[in-house]
């Protein structure tokens, strides 16, 4: 008879244990199948209950507003409570929440010692976020040769931004003595998971032949893949190419349309070049007004050669009535930056 009952009682124990689980395992599956409205009672639940993951999955559906009107408060405080049980993701997005100040107070301290936590326990985010606040000086003092060493570890795991980064600390010499080979192979692999700054930097290096024999055609495959993800610079470096027919047949109006893209997003190289495209009616229909426009986008950001131009129009009354005062006032700010065609220019005036 008490054997009977034994057996009653665990697989009573049983049940209410199987119980717990379920409500936990139904959410991730409501979760999946996207769900969310029948997710998050059970999450919440579950969280009330202490459920570490439940904690963790709950702050990401108010980070997300999954379910739940979002609220970043709510997130970091779930996340805190799943960090504070040792959850590593917890700790590493509990981190990101205190570095950006969302949800909560920017502080790089506390953000610091969240990544820690995460990082210590082997969380390749975490690593990676550890190499951002040495290199950065994010709540500890900076340190290249410790970044370099947390982006490596990073790297191993697989995290894109961390190869990107470890690409460029190769490449640079930033912790490590330069070695253009090692930032190709990181680059590389930054490039393949997607990354469109890698595969921009990629594109570079197949250009100048650095760490790899120069080959203009993966260059402009390379800047091509990271130009169709929006990515300015390669929009900008693979115009150049459509421009010169640098690894691929010259195409003025492509090269006008890339120029545009990157321009429009505030590439001050791209801006110029895109007015002398204007100016000269190349690859696009003339027009001195656009031309100007470009001019003063580029030139207001400091780009030199945009400065020249835009002085240049001012003293011929080129696309804008002529005026000394402005003329003066570019080519003084091309001048500057040593431009001595600038110089001259004003010297005659």
């Amino acid at each position: 008879m008490r054997k009977i009952m034994l057996l009653v009682m665990i697989l009573t124990l049983c049940s209410a244990g199987n119980l717990f689980a379920g409500d936990y395992e139904q959410a991730i599956q409501f979760y999946k199948a996207e769900q969310y409205q029948k997710a998050v009672p059970l999450f919440q639940k579950e969280a009330d209950k202490g459920n570490m993951k439940a904690q963790r999955k709950l702050a990401i559906c108010y980070e997300n507003g999954e379910g739940v009107a979002e609220s970043q408060e709510k997130a970091v405080f779930w996340y805190t409570k799943a960090a504070e049980q040792g959850d590593s993701w917890a700790q590493d997005s509990l981190g990101s929440c205190y570095s950006s100040g969302r949800g909560c107070e920017k502080n790089h301290s506390t953000a610091f010692k969240w990544f820690k936590k995460a990082a210590d326990q082997g969380d390749s985010w975490g690593l990676y976020h550890l190499g951002i606040c040495y290199e950065n000086g994010y709540g500890v003092e900076i340190n290249n040769k410790t970044a370099f060493e947390f982006y490596s570890k990073a790297a191993a795991e697989g995290v894109r931004p961390a190869q990107l980064n470890l690409g460029y600390c190769y490449h640079e010499g930033v912790g490590v003595a330069k070695d253009p080979s090692k930032a190709v192979l990181w680059y590389r692999k930054a490039a393949e998971q997607g990354s469109s700054s890698a595969q921009c930097n990629l594109g570079n290096c197949y250009r100048d032949g650095e760490g790899v024999a120069k080959d203009l055609e993966k260059a402009v495959y390379w800047y091509t893949q990271a130009a169709e993800k929006g990515h300015a610079g390669a929009q900008l470096n693979l115009a150049f190419c459509y421009e010169h027919g640098q690894g691929v047949h010259k195409d003025q109006v492509r090269a006008a349309h890339l120029y545009t893209s990157a321009a429009e997003q505030g590439e001050a190289i791209a801006q110029y070049n895109l007015a002398v495209c204007y100016s000269r009616g190349q690859g696009i229909v003339k027009n001195m007004n656009d031309a100007i426009y470009w001019y003063s986008k580029s030139a207001e950001q400091g780009y030199a050669p945009a400065q020249y131009n835009l002085g240049i129009c001012y003293v011929d009354g080129t696309g804008v009535a002529k005026s000394k005062k402005w003329a003066t006032y570019w080519l003084q700010k091309a001048a500057d930056q040593g431009d001595k065609d600038a110089e001259r220019v004003l010297a005659g005036l």
